[in-house]
């Protein structure tokens, strides 16, 4: 009898903390310091500038709205090398609690701006992965890609001495 009347007791307790674990989990990834955690997370590992607008974090996946990614050394009153409205990445809140690092990224409506001097040299200095790790598959569903060259000035003409 005792035995049922502490089933009674700890399994409504223990279903209730489940939920109270993941209501929990899901207002704080929606949450401005969550937001901002993964921004600095994903600064560090570009050692770049990145901003977004929104984060959903799931229990399996993430996804970011309005990202934008600048230069390295670079920060928001530049313009961004890479600019997409909407990235979503094979980690969720589960993954991230472990320390996992994405194995893909899916970016739609992608812009991506590299610039090149005179010569056909790459001036835009991309940002550089983090800490050696495997980088992950990168998926373009939609996007562009912008080439800018600077061109040679020539005279239109000559005056002849």
């Amino acid at each position: 009898m005792r035995r049922l009347l502490r089933w009674k007791f700890v399994l409504p307790t223990l279903l209730l903390l489940i939920v109270a674990a993941i209501v929990g989990v899901k207002l704080y990834s929606r949450s401005d310091a969550a937001a901002r955690l993964v921004g600095e997370k994903l600064g560090t590992r570009l050692g770049a500038t990145t901003q977004f607008e929104r984060l959903s974090v799931g229990m399996s996946s993430t996804s970011l709205s309005a990202l934008r990614v600048y230069e390295a050394g670079s920060g928001p009153e530049s313009e961004p090398i890479l600019k997409a409205g909407e990235v979503d990445l094979d980690v969720g809140a589960v993954g991230a609690a472990r320390g996992m690092d994405p194995t893909e990224i899916r970016f739609r409506d992608a812009r991506v701006l590299l610039r090149f001097d005179r010569n056909g040299d790459l001036l835009t200095r991309l940002p550089q992965a983090g800490d050696g790790g495997a980088l992950p598959a990168i998926r373009i569903e939609s996007g562009t890609l912008t080439i800018r060259q600077e061109v040679m000035r020539t005279p239109f003409f000559r005056a002849s001495t």
